[in-house]
């Protein structure tokens, strides 16, 4: 959950999901439960079947505004590499509306993940403090003297 850790600040009425890989039978599933959930009809997801779950959100696309009218209900934080950037066109061409967030990828590495980018953080956060903490040791102490006025 290194996406959650670096961007808690600036999420809100989300639901963070493991894709347990790249399945799209899990973002299928995740979408159904969403939808179930607005229309208060959770225990609908007791009797799909689970090689249904792709066609049932194939048939929601075709016969609803569902997708219409929830345009950011998908946003993929999957890795900075050709496979992520593969399954989100996957469903995008599906008719799923799919936002991409990828982790910045400057080093021009073939593969970035969000574990990459916590770890670089916390080294840069540590990084600085250890500076910080050079650059008071070598300080000289100020002496100060204090005096009364009458």
């Amino acid at each position: 959950m290194s996406y959650y850790e670096l961007h808690q600040q600036n999420l809100s009425d989300v639901r963070l999901v493991s894709m347990e890989g790249l399945k799209r039978s899990v973002v299928a599933y995740q979408t159904l439960r969403l939808i179930a959930e607005e229309n208060q009809k959770l225990e609908f997801l007791d009797t799909v079947i689970p090689s249904k779950l792709l066609p049932l959100i194939n048939t929601i696309r075709d016969t609803t505004t569902f997708f219409d009218n929830h345009p950011d209900l998908l946003t993929l934080a999957v890795d900075c590499d050709d496979a992520g950037k593969d399954f989100s066109d996957k469903l995008f061409q599906a008719g799923l509306p799919v936002l991409l967030d990828l982790p910045d990828n400057e080093s021009g590495k073939e593969k970035v993940d969000w574990n990459d980018v916590l770890r670089e953080k916390k080294s840069d956060l540590q990084l600085m403090i250890e500076t910080a903490k050079e650059t008071l040791r070598n300080q000289p102490v100020r002496q100060t003297s204090q005096c009364l006025e009458l």
